[in-house]
């Protein structure tokens, strides 16, 4: 089973267990909350388990992606132009780059705060209020 990917949960059935996905989701919880046993962590460790499956543009901080987009929006608007609010879902960050070396996704970023904002209402308010 691949672990640098996201498992289903409905996928992947084992024997006595819901689901592997399921397992693999609890054992990741346990670690981000410091409860997983050491020993378990370390033979998790060693078969190459991501910890954090989401992609690398939601691990980036929010302020670095709010600068690259100050940084997007000061492009746009040189000579006077005016910005149209948009940014498109393949832009990248110049000289921003994530831990596989790529660079970061501005687009998908912007995209996502605004899904939070519409959608869930969860985009907290003083983000809001900086975007």
């Amino acid at each position: 089973v691949p672990f640098n990917c996201k498992i289903k949960a409905s996928n992947y059935k084992v024997e006595g267990l819901n689901s592997l996905g399921h397992w693999v989701h609890h054992q990741r919880a346990l670690y981000k909350s410091g409860k997983l046993q050491k020993d378990r962590e370390a033979r998790l460790a060693s078969l190459g388990l991501v910890w954090d499956p989401r992609p690398t543009y939601r691990r980036i901080p929010w302020e670095d992606m709010m600068e690259a987009l100050k940084l997007y929006v000061s492009e746009q608007t040189q000579e006077g132009q005016e910005w149209n609010g948009k940014v498109p879902r393949n832009c990248k960050c110049k000289g921003s780059t994530n831990e596989d070396g790529e660079e970061n996704n501005l687009g998908k970023w912007i995209s996502t705060q605004r899904r939070l904002h519409k959608k869930s209402g969860k985009l907290q308010k003083n983000r809001e209020a900086e975007l």
